[in-house]
């Protein structure tokens, strides 16, 4: 089975994460420090604090179910966004992990303008697992 894993990610920031979730009035999945280390399993450190909040949804819903599901939650605090610190990245994480055929990959107009009225970037990482 195919999964899709959606989140809104806030980093470059300079402030505690819990300041980004007062400003923006939600309650974030998980958050990190710049020298935090990545996974117990390597050595690897963030290198930027991060705030994060994943869709509720499960793997198997789609792009757009899921990021809809993020719009319920953050849409009532898109003027939030504009309260952020200077310079802050904001970006909707998409992981794919393909295991069959290709899952759509849709946003539709109202997901579109939601992301550029936060200013927000998209990001899409698609992982083909698929044997032969």
């Amino acid at each position: 089975m195919n999964e899709i894993k959606v989140a809104l990610i806030v980093t470059d920031f300079l402030c505690a994460p819990s300041e980004i979730s007062e400003t923006l009035r939600v309650d974030p999945t998980r958050t990190w420090l710049k020298g935090d280390s990545i996974d117990p399993r390597t050595i690897a450190v963030r290198q930027e604090n991060g705030w994060c909040v994943e869709s509720s949804m499960g793997i198997d819903s789609s792009l757009n179910d899921q990021l809809h599901d993020l719009m319920g939650i953050l849409k009532p605090k898109e003027r939030n966004f504009e309260k952020l610190p200077e310079g802050c990245h904001i970006e909707l994480s998409c992981t794919v992990y393909v295991v069959s055929e290709a899952p759509e990959l849709h946003l539709d107009r109202t997901a579109v303008e939601f992301l550029k009225s936060i200013g927000a970037e998209f990001d899409l990482d698609m992982y083909c697992l698929a044997g032969d």
